[in-house]
């Protein structure tokens, strides 16, 4: 099997970890490990090579992810269309779209490779096209949401949001999160959007500090089409993907948001990702 190892490489344990599966892994003739350009370091640059991670040469069939939730929404969005199956190993708190930490995840690998199968869940990506302000043609992708606001101040900003051709609504807020179902429980929530069980296949729109109470959060149907006219006068708007890239937008112009045909693909592994029983966890229900 071809796998890639990624992450996170300012956390404490990483290198730690990362050598120790690279160790692991190899012992299995039938592997062959690759590291991820994107951790490169001082501490392991002279031992290793290093690979790109949006590669159609080496045709990767696992990538694991050794970190956060933010270094797997890093692999996603770098991956492009090439979308391979993600093992997380978090290091730290709860990481919510991990599925092992420091402490198990030598026992998960070997469940993993015991079976020598992967069993997979898809999450479809949601994606923007627009126009930067150097009035270039951008096309991004994202697992969790896009974020259209202000880039610096904090002020509101006028959007008029339609669905297809209809007019949904004229926005006047600090900005507007467009998440997907998995992304329903990250900046959408502490915004006051809905939670989403991931099955569900549909877009979430959830303004953020909207100027009147009577803006709330939609739930649509995942083939609408959304299409966003900024009305600003002065100022930027800017568009950000899963919190990590942030792109200014050229003025009075269109943004259309859409649930792409690509998809995530996390390892399912039976017993312990429990979608339920993180959700517990990270809102600290009972």
């Amino acid at each position: 099997m071809n796998i890639l190892l990624s992450g996170n490489k300012k956390k404490i344990d990483f290198n730690d970890i990362l050598i120790n599966i690279y160790n692991y892994l190899s012992k299995d003739v039938n592997n062959k490990i690759f590291i991820d350009e994107h951790v490169k370091n001082p501490e392991i640059s002279s031992r290793y090579k290093f690979y790109k991670i949006y590669s159609k040469k080496n045709k990767y069939e696992l990538l694991i992810s050794i970190g956060g939730d933010g270094a797997i929404l890093s692999c996603v969005r770098r991956m492009k269309s090439l979308q391979i199956p993600i093992l997380g190993i978090h290091i730290g708190n709860l990481g919510f779209l991990n599925h092992c930490d420091k402490n198990n995840y030598r026992s998960i690998l070997e469940k993993i490779f015991k079976k020598n199968k992967l069993h997979f869940t898809k999450h479809r990506l949601i994606g923007a096209t627009f126009y930067n302000d150097q009035n270039i043609e951008k096309s991004i992708v994202a697992l969790n949401d896009i974020v259209v606001s202000q880039p610096e101040l904090s002020r509101l900003v006028k959007l008029d949001v339609y669905i297809g051709r209809n007019l949904l609504n004229k926005f006047n807020s600090d900005g507007i999160i467009f998440s997907t179902p998995l992304g329903s429980t990250a900046y959408s929530l502490s915004a006051g959007g809905p939670i989403i069980s991931p099955d569900v296949d549909c877009l979430v729109i959830t303004p953020v500090s909207p100027h009147t109470l009577s803006l709330r959060p939609i739930v649509l149907k995942s083939d609408q089409q959304i299409k966003i006219l900024s009305k600003n006068n002065v100022g930027k708007i800017s568009l950000s993907s899963d919190g990590q890239q942030k792109y200014n937008i050229r003025k009075k112009s269109t943004i259309k948001i859409f649930n792409t045909n690509q998809y995530a693909l996390f390892v399912s592994i039976p017993g312990v990702n429990n979608y339920y029983q993180k959700l517990r966890k990270k809102i600290g229900w009972r």
